[in-house]
């Protein structure tokens, strides 16, 4: 049941619209508000079923002027994107529990210019899509609490005919849900961590520690499942949000 369909939670000082896309089970919100009269909209993070106001405003990675965040953990961690000096670059980001938008939030590329994080589950644990090297492609990507952003698409056996292009959500098992194409079909896929036979520990993700906390020493494999064999013609790629 709907208690207040009417909730305004407001803007941003000196803008007019804001938009709001993750909640976690304290109320948290996040999303983005345009402020500074419109020439900038930035991330936030309400209180527990608060407003927006001027201390919810998570900022910016450097001197860049736009940020979205996209999701939000029960640790009040929020990830999304933020561009960088000059709008023209995009980099995921991944706030402290409850912070601001920092340097050390910034989760980098896959080798190329622009990334954006769009899903995270309680471990801290990160999903997206960024561009690669030469930005040749955008291809799926899983960081880790610690250490850096890894390709998904080399998580996978080498012949599965996948190329995994965004990742949208993971969850507290480490699986992860996202878009990819397949025989020239963009298709919608499921990652599940399996156990792994003895000596195939080039596809472990121990070593990224993905599920560490639940399974701690056990090698671990991506097993990919197509849930759509068949998508309609209709089925969207998402796309990486453009700052122009």
């Amino acid at each position: 049941m709907v208690s207040d369909a009417g909730a305004d939670l407001g803007t941003l000082v000196g803008g007019m619209d804001s938009a709001a896309y993750g909640i976690n089970d304290s109320g948290q919100v996040v999303g983005y508000a345009v402020t500074n009269g419109g020439s900038a909209f930035h991330a936030f993070r309400t209180a527990a079923n608060g407003p927006i106001t001027p201390a919810t405003d998570l900022g910016t990675l450097g001197a860049g002027t736009h940020s979205e965040a996209f999701g939000i953990n029960d640790n009040g961690q929020a990830i999304g994107y933020s561009t960088t000096s000059g709008n023209v670059i995009l980099h995921a980001f991944r706030t402290a529990a409850n912070g601001s938008i920092t340097a050390a939030s910034d989760l980098g590329t896959l080798g190329g210019t622009n990334s954006s994080a769009k899903g995270i589950n309680a471990s801290g644990q990160v999903v997206g899509a960024s561009d690669i090297t030469g930005d040749a492609a955008e291809h799926a990507f899983f960081s880790d609490v610690l250490g850096p952003m890894q390709d998904l698409n080399d998580l996978i056996p080498a012949a599965s005919g996948w190329l995994l292009q965004t990742a949208n959500g993971i969850n507290d098992l480490g699986e992860i849900a996202g878009t990819g194409m397949i025989g020239s079909q963009t298709h919608a896929f499921l990652l599940t961590p399996t156990p792994e036979p003895v000596g195939l520990s080039l596809l472990g993700l121990s070593s990224l520690g993905l599920l560490a906390r639940r399974r701690k020493r056990e090698s671990k494999a991506l097993e990919l499942k197509d849930p759509h064999p068949n998508p309609p013609p209709e089925t969207i790629m998402h796309q990486l949000p453009s700052c122009g």
